[in-house]
Formats: structure tokens, C-alpha cells, sequence
């Protein structure tokens, strides 16, 4: 009411229903839009109307705020500060090793694991995958995930929707490994591993185990 009185005593206007006008008070703590409260004389439905109609030709008034509200009121304490490190660097990995809704399971996505592992690569997943709760979402790839560029992106049980596709199509060299050879990722794949997962990933691991130093 205080405010109110201000602002439309400030004009001379008189106020005759002050029901209403604690009524408006609560609307607008609740977030609610209400009329305003009906005045006598040249009261704010007046004003409101000469606004709406461009005719208004009354200064703005700018209550002094400090008068309702203390600058105590505005403090902000900070009672905790904590700092989470990355638990991957998938946007800037030079080699990612990512995996599909064909990988299966988290079991199946384990093997991508240990494969990024013995190539110094992060993980990354479709959104098919992270969707199934294969993957933790930080690491989905595609439009609503992570774009990445790196120079070497392994594609496994990925069938490569559009979505997908926009996220990593920027890599150095495209490797798919799918047993279905029609995946619309193998049209832009530089080479194309026919086979299952199951079959492909661990031979790999077999494979980078031998002949890494």
C-alpha cells in the first residue's frame, strides 16, 4: 500500500478502495496479472487506458527503492565453493572410439573401454546409446551432444543418423565397424570393418596390444 500510496499520491490521485488494491499487492507477490485497482478521479484505470491509447503525456515516476527494501536484503553469501574436475576430454581427444545402440549393452561399451584405452582415446556415444543407458550422457556426440574434430573417430555399432553424423563428420579419418554394410555411416566412412562388434573390437584391442611400445 505504501508504494501504491506513493506512487498514485504522487499524482493526486485518490485512492477509494484499498481492498483491491491489497489485492493487487498479493497478485503480483503470487506472479499473477491483475487489473488495477479501481481509483476515484484521475485514477490509474484512467492512466492505464491513456497509456494503452498513446495519449499519456504524465512523467514516469522512479520510487526510491531504498525506502521498502534494505541493500542488506541484497547480499549474497557464498557458503561453499566446489570445483569438479573433467571426467573426460572428448571435445579434444585426438582419437575417439565411439559406440551405438548396436554395441548392446554398458557390457558391450565396456570393450570400447578398454580399446580407448590402449589407443590413448575418450568414448563417446550416439544418442541411440545414451538413450538405452549405455553411456552417461557427457559423452553423447551429435547436435544434442558433443561436436568433435579428431584425427581418428572409430565408429562402432553406430548406424549414423543425421544427428549423429553433424557431431563428428569434421574427422580426420572415419573408421565404421557395423555388420549391417547398408549403415548410412559407411557412405562416409574412409574404411568400413563388416562385421559385429563382439567379432571386430576385441581383435582390435588383441591387435593395438601386440604392436603398441
Amino acid at each position: 500500500q505504501e508504494i501504491l500510496r506513493d506512487l498514485w499520491g504522487f499524482r493526486g490521485f485518490v485512492v477509494s478502495d484499498w481492498g483491491a488494491c491489497n489485492d493487487f499487492v498479493d497478485g503480483v507477490r503470487a506472479g499473477s496479472h491483475l487489473e488495477m485497482p479501481t481509483t476515484g478521479g484521475d485514477g490509474p484505470s484512467y492512466l492505464q487506458k491513456a497509456i494503452y491509447e498513446g495519449d499519456c503525456k504524465k512523467e514516469v515516476v522512479y520510487p526510491e527503492v531504498s525506502k521498502y527494501v534494505s541493500a542488506e536484503a541484497f547480499v549474497v553469501k557464498v557458503l561453499d565453493h566446489h570445483v569438479e574436475a573433467a571426467k573426460h576430454n572428448l571435445k579434444g581427444a585426438q582419437i575417439v572410439v565411439a559406440g551405438g545402440y548396436g554395441m548392446g549393452s554398458k557390457e558391450g561399451f565396456d570393450m570400447l573401454f578398454d580399446l580407448a584405452k590402449v589407443l590413448h582415446a575418450e568414448v563417446g556415444a550416439s544418442r541411440a546409446a545414451v538413450d538405452a543407458g549405455f553411456c552417461d550422457h557427457d559423452r553423447q556426440i551429435g547436435q544434442t551432444g558433443v561436436t568433435v574434430h579428431p584425427k581418428v573417430y572409430i565408429a562402432c555399432g553406430i548406424s549414423g543418423q543425421i544427428q549423429h553424423i553433424a557431431g563428428m563428420q569434421d574427422s580426420g579419418i572415419i573408421i565404421s565397424v557395423n555388420s549391417d554394410p547398408n549403415a548410412p555411416i559407411n557412405s562416409i566412412a574412409d574404411y568400413v570393418i563388416n562385421g559385429t562388434v563382439e567379432e571386430v573390437v576385441p581383435k582390435l584391442i588383441k591387435y593395438y596390444k601386440q604392436n603398441s611400445k
